[in-house]
């Protein structure tokens, strides 16, 4: 990320090149190889009764899974190269705006879709989802590696007033994610916006996702 230009965020694609999901899949792998070694030192009786019997199986649903995801994003990361995304700095109640680039072409056969994400993470497993707002970008009026242009509408007031609290909250992580069809592999980037969208705990400023009069309803 840079922070050269006091108008403009940079940020990189935080996907990896599959790495994670072949990590999950190598662990699926050797523990159905663990527990068949396990199961075959044990008598027929006391095979059939172990809960052991349920790893290979649960481990050929879903290792699969993980490792065509894997290959996937490896194949994804070499066709289309990292993406960077830059915003400009947002002004509160209008769009945000910015641009994604390509290392290389994207040749996609729909339209680009761009969603932007705010994640409540506190003290949950799973985060809760307080914030979502999606544009759209026709393939043919741009090139991949020049810029795919777009521009977030922020919620209406009832929206943003419904989740201030939350939204403010410290932990809250923003994320935008861009897709597109392609005849090979689809393509696929996710950036990480908390720096530049968090509500800091000091600041009395209106965020750039609430509307002028959500300050003064929530």
């Amino acid at each position: 990320m840079s922070h050269a230009d006091p108008t403009r965020y940079v940020g990189r694609d935080v996907n990896d090149e599959g790495g994670v999901a072949m990590r999950a899949a190598s662990i699926c792998a050797l523990a159905m190889a663990g527990a068949i070694w396990l199961l075959a030192r044990m008598a027929p009786d006391a095979r059939h009764e172990s809960i052991l019997m349920l790893v290979p199986a649960i481990g050929s649903a879903i290792g699969p899974f993980f490792l065509i995801n894997g290959v996937r994003a490896g194949i994804r990361r070499r066709k289309y190269g990292r993406s960077v995304i830059e915003i400009e700095r947002p002004v509160q109640g209008e769009p945000l705006r910015g641009v994604i680039r390509t290392d290389r072409p994207v040749e996609a056969i729909g339209r680009y879709t761009v969603r932007l994400r705010g994640e409540d993470i506190q003290g949950r497993s799973v985060a809760t989802t307080l914030f979502k707002s999606v544009c759209f970008v026709p393939h043919s009026k741009v090139t991949s590696t020049e810029g795919i242009p777009f521009a977030i509408e922020p919620q209406n007031s009832e929206q943003s007033s419904a989740n201030w609290d939350r939204l403010t909250a410290a932990k809250v992580r923003w994320w935008i994610e861009v897709s597109a069809l392609t005849e090979f592999i689809s393509y696929t980037a996710t950036f990480e916006i908390s720096e530049l969208l968090r509500q800091r705990p000091d600041s009395d400023e209106v965020p750039w996702w609430a509307q002028a009069d959500a300050a003064t309803e929530g």
